[in-house]
Parts: structure tokens; C-alpha cells; sequence
């Protein structure tokens, strides 16, 4: 606690001494794109915090509306994993895909939805795929130093994804799709502005009766290939969006959003015969409701005052299986389960401004709240009966507070200089130990409710030697805090609670450029480290039948090659990541436009006092590109490949996914207000997976219409 006073102390005191060199009082975390302007007010900036003094880089967000991949998917974290750094990963075992920011998982950065977070409470994690890309205008990502004022928990990073705001009297967005030979896609746009006044309402849905595997895909126990079984899924979205934005900058927005889901489980489908690792499960529904409240209101011409509230919902249930036929629920590994959780909260941030320096001082509060039910076999009944045994509920509560400042002080020689520091503090108001001596006589009681609190500070030196240069360097000292599951889950009776687990603490540093050398041509480069301590590890038998416990036990590090090649040693090279984009200027016969994207990054994550171990599910060399050829202006062809080096499957490294490449193609045709498309995801029907024994789709067809007013 001493060494975290000093170093919250050493923030403070930097932000204080920029202000003081400057001469002048500090002002807002609140940014605005940089390119707003471009789209027309389109991009719902009142959802968007970023660092103070910083804008979004143009290679660190993709914009859903105008995305030139060559992809059928329509999902959050298809349009993710097209961003430097960022690694979708496919948590097969739960049918779930979640992004890695740098190496750090879905539950140590942070995910915001029109800048309030977006998380499940009993395990803080969200499956991106869930949420459809036509209610996006933009996804950005911010990596290491990311703001502050948006609450505790961002350690790796931020993701943020911004619904759009209408900017014309009427506009209609139509889209309809076939995918493969069971997938069906659509969404239903309606929005419009009046004066001060805008509104829109959409709908969406996606659905496929199954994933179609590779051809080379050789079969296994529990699946024979072609359509994978158990696969299937369908998601159904509305939201709605009224608000008011004066002259000013004020803006009022209230936002609602209702998602219903279900989807299958496929079965392991690998090599790691040895661990049981079949299980049979599907969720009947899969239900997020979320209101928010969304302002932004002028304190005078040099401050202005934000409140974003929400209130998020989320339930789903569970069905685990006796065996592939999906009905016999008997054995003791089956059973049926309920979660009914919600959230609560917001955040109150005043900025002010004057001349070219920003501060915003901020408080953040969210209370999560953890309903679940279940039931379990009474298994000395009948075999050909279901005999379930309604287990007691139980309920879990947090409480969540946070803190702190962020500035940008503006100095000699175009030097920005933007501090920040925050005090995080969470209680555990309730958490419910079932408890079963003997003979399914259940009882409740409680475990050890303890508190935590943690601070972050971190700083950012920004210099532009050139108007469309970019040179930074950045020290970020971020925490976060364990889940309810990380705390209390017994995992199935795997495991071994741990009720004193603490916080994880991460210290990651960055230089980089980003800029135009040319006109036609955007360039990203950055070498960075990252090491994070009182790290959240398994630790493997440690009950009294072999249980695992979560514990801070871990020192990892995050970065590039090993010095030398030694994986003990203290030093190695730093992490490098490359990004560019080019809209090349040459025009000519057949040649209307030619434009290139593509990113690579490497990542070696390791234990220095245990070399053996190995990080599942995160390759070292990811890289993802796209190009696009227009014949004429209303003709698009493109090829959009991606890969990446192996992923390990099991810490032992005893299985991993292979490394692969992938190539998805698009035709587009642009009919005044119609777009046609046709194409191939995986056209040359690589044999792949994400997370080892979950194969990804084969070759699989699509086309897509859409219609557009505007």
C-alpha cells in the first residue's frame, strides 16, 4: 500500500508541475474524434471519452458503414480484430468470442458501449459476437494509457464501440443476407434530425443453423464434419436513440437497447484426448437490456459537466447434457442453470478549459449484482428420469468506486504533456457460500467480504514536429480488480475459492509514431513492454481431491523476442507493431481507385520463474490486411487476408491450433441507392482454429443487398 502512495504521490505531483509550466488552468478529458468532421456528425461523439489532449489515431478504429474487408460477418469482434494489436479469440468451450488487447484478456480491459461499460458482473466478461455492427458508426481501440474518467478495471486497454447520431431530415439503411447454406442476416436503420432534435430505431438479426467446416477437416469422436454439430445460434437486437444537441454543445441522449439470443455449444473437436473435455451444452437464451442516459452540459464558455448513467440487465440459462443426443440430463455433470444479473451506475465528470490546456476532474460509481440458480441430480433415483434437485439461490454483490484527474498541459516546442491518476475502491456487499455437507442438505453462508482499493496513475508525452506527425511516449500504472468468479466460483467442483484474491497491477510503457509521410499514405509504428504483477494465476491441486485455486501468484511479462533467447532472463526486446493504410492517387483505365490496409504484431507472453508454462490461445505474429481495386467507381473488388503463428491450447503445451492464413474475396456493385455483394469467407478453405479443438468455418459463400436514403 506504501509503494502504491508513492507512486499515485509521483502522478500527482507531475500533473501539478505541468500545469504550474504552463501557467494556466487545466481543462477536459473530453475529445473529439478527429474525424467527426468528416462524416458529417454522424459519429456520436458525446459517447466517446479519450485520453486528455488525445485523439483517435486513424489506424486504431474501423468504421462498420464503410468497411472495405471482404467479410460476411456482421459482428463486433469481426470488426475488432481488424485493429493493430487487437487478437479475437474463440473461447470454445462457451461458444463466446472475446478480444485481447496486448495480451491482456476481455476481463482486464475495458469494453464501452457510447462510453459506458459493457461487461457480464459475475465474470467481466462479453461475447462481442453478440453484438451486430449495423449499430456502430465507429470501433476504436486505446492501448496502455487509456482514459481514466472512464472507471477502474481498463488495465490492458480500451475498446470502444459508438452508435451513430442522424445528421439528415430522414435516413434508411436496409440490409439483407445469405451465408453459406444456413445463415441468414438483416438489419433495419430509421433515423432522422429536426432542428435540435434527432431520433433512430433499428433492428437487427443474424442466425445460421450451423457451422460449415473445411473439407480437409478429418473427423473426431464427437464430430463427423461438413456442418458442425451443435453450432447453431441466432441473436435479434432493437435499439433506440432520442436526443437534443444545441448550439452550444450541450446534448441530452437517452438510448435503449433490448438483445435476445440462443445459441449451441459445439463439442471438442481436437487432439487432447487424454483430459475430459467433452461437454454438452446450450444456452436457451442469452438476454441483454440496457437504458442509458447520456449529457453533456456547458458550465459557462471554458467547462462543461457530463453524467452518463446505465442501467444494464443481462440473463441467460444454461443447459448441460448427458451425452450428443441433447435431451438425457441424468449424470452428474448435468444440470440446468439461471443467471439473472444487473448493473447500476455512471459517472459525474466536469471539465474546463483554457487556451490550449484541459483537465477533467471525475467520479465513478457501478454496482454489479449476481442472481443465479441451479439445479443438480439426485443420483439415486431412476436412471431414465430427470431427478433434479433445486439448489438454494445465491446472490453476489460489488460495489465499485473510482476517482481521480486527467490533464493535458500544453508546452514549448508543440509538446503536450497529459497526467492522470484515479483512487479505485471496491467493497464485496454480499456474496453467498452454498454450502452442502452431506446428502443435498443445502445451506447458505457467507463468505469473507472483503474490500480493496487500488491507484492508477498514468502519464503521456505527445510531440508533433509536423502537422500530420505524431510522436509519443507513455508510462500507464493501471489495475484491476478479481471477478466474482475469479473470487468465488468453485468451478463446477473443480475449485477451490479464494475470497482474499487481490488485485492484479499492470506497468506497461510505449513510444510510437503515427502520421502521413505522404498524402496518400498513413504510417503507425510503436515498440512497447508490459509487466504485470500479483498476477492472477491457476494454481493446480491444491484441495483435498486436486482442486485448482485462483491466486496471485504470477509475475508476467508482455513484450517482444527474449534477449538472446534466454526465458529466464529480466531483459528482452520490447514488443513492435506495425500499421498502414494507403489510398494510393493513381487513376487511369480499369483504375478508379486502389487502396491497401494491413497491420502486424508481435507478442511473446511469459512467466520468467516458470519458462515452461505457456498462454493459451495467443498467437506471436498476427497480421490482418486488406485490398481494394475499383475497375470503375462503382465496382469494388476485394481480397482480405489474415493469419496467424500457433496458439497453445493447454499451458503444458501439450496441443495448439496451427498457425494458418486465410483469405476472404468481395465483389461489390454501387446501384444509385442499391449495393450488391457477393463473396467468400475463407475462399481457399483453410482447415483453421482460433482456440485449439474449435475449428473455424471453411469455405463458406454469401451475398447481401442493401438500400440506402439519405
Amino acid at each position: 500500500m506504501e509503494k502504491e502512495s508513492r507512486t499515485a504521490a509521483i502522478a500527482a505531483a507531475f500533473w501539478i508541475v505541468g500545469v504550474a509550466s504552463a501557467g494556466t488552468v487545466p481543462e477536459s478529458t473530453q475529445a473529439t474524434p478527429a474525424d467527426s468532421t468528416e462524416d458529417g456528425g454522424k459519429v456520436f461523439d458525446l459517447g466517446i471519452t479519450t485520453v486528455t489532449g488525445s485523439r483517435p489515431n486513424r489506424l486504431q478504429r474501423v468504421r462498420p458503414a464503410s468497411d472495405d474487408r471482404a467479410s460476411p460477418r456482421r459482428d463486433a469482434a469481426q470488426i475488432a480484430s481488424e485493429l493493430p494489436g487487437v487478437v479475437v479469440s474463440q473461447v470454445g468451450p462457451r461458444a463466446e468470442q472475446q478480444i485481447w488487447i496486448r495480451g491482456f484478456d476481455s476481463r482486464q480491459t475495458g469494453l464501452y458501449l457510447d462510453g459506458v461499460p459493457v461487461y457480464v458482473p459475475y465474470d467481466g466478461n462479453v461475447d462481442l459476437a453478440r453484438f451486430s455492427s449495423a449499430e456502430l458508426s465507429s470501433v476504436a481501440v486505446e492501448k496502455g494509457a487509456s482514459s481514466l474518467a472512464l472507471g477502474p478495471n481498463s488495465m490492458g486497454g480500451v475498446l470502444t464501440l459508438t452508435t451513430a447520431r442522424p445528421a439528415r431530415d430522414l435516413e434508411v439503411a436496409a440490409e439483407l443476407a445469405q451465408v453459406g447454406r444456413n445463415g441468414q442476416q438483416g438489419n433495419l436503420r430509421i433515423a432522422g434530425r429536426k432542428g435540435d432534435f434527432y431520433a433512430l430505431g433499428s433492428g437487427s438479426f443474424r442466425g445460421t443453423g450451423g457451422t460449415e467446416l473445411a473439407s480437409g477437416f478429418h473427423a473426431t469422436r464427437f464430430e463427423d464434419g461438413e456442418v458442425r454439430d451443435n453450432s447453431a445460434s441466432f441473436d435479434r437486437t432493437l435499439h433506440g436513440k432520442i436526443g437534443w444537441k444545441g448550439g452550444d454543445g450541450a446534448e441530452v441522449a437517452i438510448s435503449v437497447a433490448d438483445q435476445h439470443g440462443r445459441k449451441e455449444v459445439p463439442v471438442y473437436a481436437g487432439t487432447d484426448t487424454a483430459s475430459s473435455r467433452a461437454r454438452f451444452w446450450q444456452w436457451p437464451y442469452w438476454d441483454k437490456t440496457s437504458v442509458c442516459l447520456l449529457t453533456r452540459i456547458p458550465l459557462g464558455s471554458r467547462a462543461w459537466l457530463e453524467t452518463p448513467l446505465i442501467l444494464d440487465k443481462f440473463r441467460n440459462s444454461l443447459m448441460a447434457y448427458d451425452d450428443r443426443g441433447y435431451s438425457a440430463q441424468k449424470k452428474k455433470s448435468s444440470f440446468q442453470s439461471w443467471y439473472d444479473d444487473w448493473s447500476a451506475g455512471g459517472s459525474v465528470r466536469i471539465g474546463m478549459a483554457r487556451q490550449d490546456d484541459t483537465a477533467k476532474v471525475f467520479v465513478h460509481f457501478k454496482d454489479d449484482n449476481h442472481h443465479e440458480s441451479n439445479t443438480t441430480n439426485d443420483t439415486a433415483k431412476a436412471a431414465t428420469k430427470h431427478a433434479f434437485l433445486d439448489k438454494p439461490d445465491v446472490r453476489f454483490e460489488d460495489r465499485t468506486f473510482a476517482t481521480g484527474m486527467e490533464a493535458a498541459v500544453a508546452l514549448p516546442w508543440n509538446l503536450v504533456f497529459a497526467p492522470g491518476v484515479a483512487w479505485n475502491y471496491r467493497i464485496a456487499e454480499r456474496a453467498d457460500n452454498l454450502l452442502n455437507p452431506s446428502g443435498y442438505n443445502y445451506a447458505i453462508a457467507s463468505f469473507p467480504l472483503e474490500s480493496a482499493d487500488m491507484w492508477d496513475a498514468q502519464g503521456i508525452l505527445r510531440w508533433k514536429p509536423r502537422r500530420s506527425w505524431d510522436l509519443h511516449g507513455s508510462v500507464s500504472y493501471r489495475s484491476h480488480f478479481p471477478t466474482i468468479k475469479d473470487r468465488y466460483s468453485y468451478k463446477l467442483g473443480s475449485a477451490v475459492p479464494n475470497p482474499d484474491l487481490k488485485a492484479e497491477r499492470s506497468l506497461q510503457v510505449e513510444a510510437g509514431f503515427a502520421g502521413n509521410p505522404t498524402a496518400w499514405l498513413s504510417l503507425e509504428a510503436s515498440l512497447w513492454e508490459a509487466w504485470i504483477t500479483d498476477a492472477i494465476v491457476t494454481v493446480s491441486k491444491v484441495g483435498p481431491a486436486g482442486e485448482s485455486q485462483s491466486r496471485n501468484a504470477g509475475y508476467i511479462r508482455h513484450g517482444g523476442p527474449e534477449w538472446f533467447g534466454s526465458p529466464t532472463s529480466d531483459w528482452a526486446l520490447p514488443a513492435p507493431e506495425l500499421a498502414f493504410r494507403a489510398k494510393l492517387p493513381w487513376q487511369g483505365v480499369a483504375l478508379a481507385r486502389l487502396e491497401a490496409s494491413g497491420s502486424w504484431s508481435y507478442l511473446l507472453r511469459r512467466d520468467p520463474t516458470n519458462p515452461s508454462f505457456r498462454f493459451v490461445d495467443q498467437p506471436e505474429h498476427r497480421f490482418v490486411g486488406s485490398v481494394l481495386w475499383s475497375p470503375v467507381r462503382s465496382v469494388d473488388l476485394v481480397a482480405s487476408p489474415q493469419g496467424g503463428s500457433s496458439r497453445p491450447g493447454a499451458s503444458s503445451g501439450s496441443s495448439s491450433a496451427d498457425g494458418y492464413v486465410s483469405v476472404d474475396a468481395l465483389a461489390r456493385w454501387r446501384i444509385e441507392t442499391l449495393v450488391l455483394e457477393a463473396g467468400m469467407q475463407n475462399a481457399f478453405d483453410a482447415d483453421y482454429a482460433l482456440s485449439e479443438g474449435y475449428p473455424e468455418p471453411g469455405r463458406t459463400g454469401f451475398v447481401r443487398v442493401g438500400w440506402t436514403i439519405r
